[in-house]
């Protein structure tokens, strides 16, 4: 019985001074902060998953002070379900840091990796695994903005050093490119088109319509006067993307005939600009002449056309004037 009395005492003195020594080291203790490093739903899973063995009668309610077999002291924090994790020297003066892997959206464990300083340490693959996605390898920021390391790399260990698993999809995107009438006839545009992944999309050749106006092209911009893209064209798709139309006002020109003392009345007909006008005969009649042809100015000295000449791109008014003849 006095064995037993005295195995009782030994063990709690031993918890006394194992304590004392825990807490009197993480005092003044130099540390790193590796941040957050995952969310931890029971916070005394925070060191089993790290690998770590962790002793409860070393445990405390608010922070969580454990130290394995190497020697590394460590505490983690709970705030909600998110653990904290800190990586210290311990007591003893041997200064350790370690490589923590996370998953980031993938399936598997945050697995740390106790390191001494300036060791050299290949980095591993850690089994991570994520539905749709493909593994691409490691960054020190989750969203891949940091440094990025490979699996097979050797590195030395100057520093505590958080890896997260970096994804890309293994289903291509769809993206899809849209049609917008832009004041004109929402129902003249042509159909959505869409590709599965970046690359170049062939676009419409339907054009649409709207009234006294003329169709110049597609622009990404509601508010461009000059088209980016022609029926026809590539365009390179990497997003989802609207294609606006692109209009100009139709302008008009006049075809002025004057009989030029002939009878018969002034006649005018307007031409789209940009179009193409037969000169016609407008049955002008003159006593004692003959029609011979048309000309720009009343005496003949202008540009002459005859009926049936084709006027090409139209984009001034046209007077002709009717020229005459005596029949010999």
């Amino acid at each position: 019985m006095q064995n037993q009395f005295s195995e009782t005492v030994w063990l709690i003195s031993l918890l006394v001074i194992l304590t004392t020594l825990v807490f009197a080291g993480s005092a003044s203790a130099f540390f790193e902060d590796l941040g957050i490093i995952g969310s931890i739903h029971d916070i005394d899973d925070a060191f089993e998953l790290s690998g770590y063995d962790v002793d409860p009668a070393i445990i405390d309610s608010s922070d969580l002070i454990a130290s394995d077999v190497q020697g590394i002291e460590k505490s983690a924090k709970r705030s909600g379900d998110t653990v904290t994790l800190h990586i210290y020297k311990f007591w003893d003066g041997t200064e350790k840091v370690a490589v923590i892997y996370n998953p980031n959206g993938g399936t598997g464990l945050i697995n740390v990796v106790p390191l001494d300083i300036n060791s050299n340490y290949t980095i591993t693959d850690q089994g991570y695994t994520r539905n749709d996605y493909s593994f691409t390898g490691w960054n020190t920021k989750a969203d891949g903005s940091g440094d990025s390391y490979s699996n097979g790399q050797m590195i030395t260990m100057l520093k505590s050093l958080v890896l997260y698993a970096q994804w890309a999809p293994t289903i291509s995107p769809t993206y899809t490119l849209t049609y917008d009438a832009n004041g004109g006839d929402s129902n003249s545009i042509p159909a959505p088109q869409s590709r599965n992944g970046p690359g170049d999309l062939t676009i419409s050749l339907v054009e649409p319509i709207r009234s006294d106006y003329d169709f110049l092209g597609w622009s990404e911009n509601s508010g461009d006067v000059t088209a980016q893209y022609q029926p026809d064209d590539s365009i390179y798709m990497d997003s989802d993307k609207t294609l606006y139309a692109v209009w100009e006002e139709e302008q008009f020109f006049t075809i002025t005939y004057y009989p030029n003392e002939g009878d018969g009345d002034i006649k005018v007909y307007y031409v789209k600009s940009g179009d193409d006008y037969t000169v016609t005969d407008q049955g002008y009649t003159r006593q004692y002449y003959v029609f011979s042809l048309w000309d720009t100015m009343p005496n003949g000295y202008g540009f002459n056309y005859d009926n049936g000449y084709i006027i090409r791109n139209v984009n001034s008014d046209i007077v002709l004037y009717a020229q005459w003849e005596r029949p010999l």
